[in-house]
């Protein structure tokens, strides 16, 4: 599908007047036609040989990302070599889709997060913020919101956090700096709210059909908080028995991820537990304080989402054959 995009918006010199639109985005068909157009290679050969490549740059942008957040570089160059041992991260990224691009820009987000965090000063940050946010919404509007959206939640929960602690220890000094910082984070990243706005009413009108692709009025408002497509029939994890020969060999591949999931709740539970009973808050630590708060928010998105393809309420999130 998006090759026959990226040849159309080659061929017509246009991402809006095209014969074979891509209603998620245009930013990977723009970058691609570019790349056509100055090597003089074909959309085949870009796909797939120079695209799969280009995932490689996407380590130094995970590290980066993950450096800002955890603070040592020997934890990032880890969390980096863990991540790309996941295998639906990695066919995701390898294949000649947006993903790279997508995963790119989101990574570069929480870089910028966690630069505010650790400095305490987002001012400086929020223009390069709503630009890359914007890069973000042109490339996939869909994983941008909900991506966008489990932010803005985690910011909330941050909040309440915070507000159990003043409750528990009055006399937190560090608190109230906190406070007023989440606060300016969150409002920030809820003005990306309009950015989406612009992005499907005025920017790109084919990505209003996207709008349309529910049945009911709870499918649309889980949209903002769940990505997921069109509605589907059948059962999406039926790909799985249908096309390996042996469904125990992708428990195996995926085993590594779910033996994660496990470890993380174990690890998640008595840290958040700690920062809100523990009197004192060392500020030094508010980048990993992010990551706490992104935990629950983004684990919920994943639940949501298995219960959407269970449902069969959505149809993007089949293992192996994702359509994004």
């Amino acid at each position: 599908m998006i090759t026959r995009t990226i040849a159309s918006v080659t061929d017509d010199g246009s991402v809006l007047n095209t014969s074979d639109p891509y209603g998620n985005g245009f930013t990977y068909q723009v970058v691609a036609s570019f790349l056509i157009q100055v090597t003089g290679i074909t959309v085949q050969q870009l796909q797939r040989t120079v695209m799969p490549l280009g995932a490689g740059l996407l380590a130094l942008v995970v590290f980066v990302a993950f450096r800002a957040l955890l603070g040592k570089p020997s934890t990032a160059l880890l969390a980096t070599l863990l991540l790309f041992m996941q295998p639906d991260f990695l066919f995701v990224t390898w294949r000649g889709s947006h993903e790279k691009i997508t995963w790119a820009l989101a990574l570069t987000l929480l870089y910028l997060l966690a630069k505010g965090f650790r400095d305490r000063g987002f001012a400086s940050l929020s223009g390069l913020y709503y630009f890359v946010a914007f890069a973000f919404v042109c490339c996939n509007a869909f994983f941008a919101s909900s991506f966008l959206t489990g932010l803005a939640f985690s910011f909330i929960a941050g909040l309440v956090v915070f507000g159990i602690r003043r409750r528990i220890h009055r006399d937190g000094a560090q608190d109230p700096i906190m406070i007023r910082f989440i606060q300016r984070t969150m409002y920030v990243t809820l003005a990306t709210g309009v950015l989406l706005y612009l992005f499907f009413f005025y920017v790109y009108p084919p990505s209003v059909s996207l709008l349309f692709a529910f049945d009911n009025l709870v499918d649309r408002v889980a949209a903002l908080f769940v990505q997921y497509g069109t509605a589907s029939s059948s059962n999406p994890y039926s790909f799985v028995t249908a096309t390996w020969i042996d469904s125990r060999i992708y428990l195996v591949l995926i085993g590594v991820s779910l033996m994660f999931a496990g470890f993380s709740v174990l690890v998640w539970l008595p840290s958040m537990f700690n920062m809100i009973f523990r009197r004192s808050f060392d500020i030094k630590n508010s980048p990993s304080l992010l990551l706490w708060l992104m935990y629950p928010v983004f684990a919920l998105q994943v639940a949501f989402a298995l219960i959407a393809d269970r449902t069969s309420a959505g149809g993007n999130l089949q293992p192996g054959c994702s359509r994004r």
